[in-house]
């Protein structure tokens, strides 16, 4: 009788360490499964971060770009061909930040935009009655491209 009480009792506790650790390893499970898929969830949420930051930095660049060619636009008004100049080469900065941010189809646009702005400084540092036209031209072309 003895025996029999002895071995009910070890095969209880037998029972309930194997259903204890049967559960606890169901819950690490679930805990790796849990961890796997928040880790999935931060993943797609800081892509879509980074994506949302580049967006913003190529439209900050754009907004700068028009900025500083409408600063060179009044300057030239003004005949101050030193500050136009610089004006000019701020926006041809922004413009190849934008460009580098830009998709593939927008980089060559841009390109091609940035070599007629480069002429446009190279000319901008002495009097030409044209250079405000061709600068509004520019400005009117680079706000058809940026959209």
């Amino acid at each position: 009788m003895k025996m029999f009480k002895f071995l009910l009792i070890l095969g209880l506790v037998a029972a309930f360490f194997a259903s204890g650790y049967y559960l606890g390893g169901r819950q690490t499970g679930d805990l790796k499964r849990d961890l796997k898929k928040g880790r999935e969830e931060m993943s797609k949420k800081a892509a879509g971060l980074e994506e949302e930051i580049r967006s913003l930095r190529l439209r900050l660049d754009h907004y700068n770009a028009g900025r500083h060619l409408a600063a060179a636009e009044a300057a030239l008004a003004e005949r101050n061909y030193g500050t136009a100049k610089d004006e000019l080469i701020l926006a041809k900065k922004s413009i190849s930040e934008a460009k580098e941010l830009s998709e593939p189809g927008k980089q060559k646009t841009l390109s091609r935009f940035e070599e007629r702005l480069e002429l446009l400084i190279e000319r901008s540092d002495r009097p030409d009655p044209d250079l405000i036209k061709r600068l509004n031209t520019l400005r009117t072309e680079y706000d058809e491209i940026t959209g």
